[in-house]
């Protein structure tokens, strides 16, 4: 699995992986979208009602099914427009905890990646960066940017 930021002169052909499948999102502004690489043997499919772009982010989610076990896995990625406002970071966690709460995403083991444009370092300091991990608190979800490496 690979999750990378594109634009919208995204050139596929020239980011073409061999037993690969792509999955993308581009983004409503100049910069900014999502894209997606799963082993094609994984069967991979876009989860589309939490799937797209808004004036605060792009984001993309895929449901990979595992024969055999309870739960398929769900990645998301999300690129979070680098805007600076209050109302805009607001916006954005709420968009997370909508999406975070949709059944599909519920009902999957789910790994969230992507570029948020937060300072995590300041979840001490700042209120909002410390709604944003309540947030996924709040849905049982763990950042391993903040965990002993060593333990994983």
């Amino acid at each position: 699995l690979i999750s990378i930021i594109v634009t919208k002169h995204f050139d596929k052909d020239r980011f073409c992986m061999t037993g690969y499948d792509t999955y993308r999102c581009f983004s409503n502004i100049k910069y900014g979208g999502c894209i997606v690489y799963v082993k094609s043997s994984l069967l991979a499919n876009v989860i589309t009602n939490v799937t797209g772009t808004t004036d605060i982010a792009d984001f993309i989610f895929i449901k990979i099914p595992r024969p055999g076990k309870n739960k398929p896995v769900c990645i998301g990625t999300y690129y979070r427009h680098n805007k600076h406002t209050k109302s805009d970071i607001i916006n954005y966690i709420n968009l997370i905890d909508c999406h975070l709460s949709d059944k599909n995403i519920k009902n999957s083991n789910c790994i969230i990646t992507g570029d948020m444009n937060i300072d995590l370092c300041n979840v001490s300091t700042n209120n909002d960066i410390l709604m944003y991990f309540n947030t996924f608190l709040c849905h049982r979800y763990e950042s391993v940017l903040c965990v002993d490496t060593l333990r994983y």
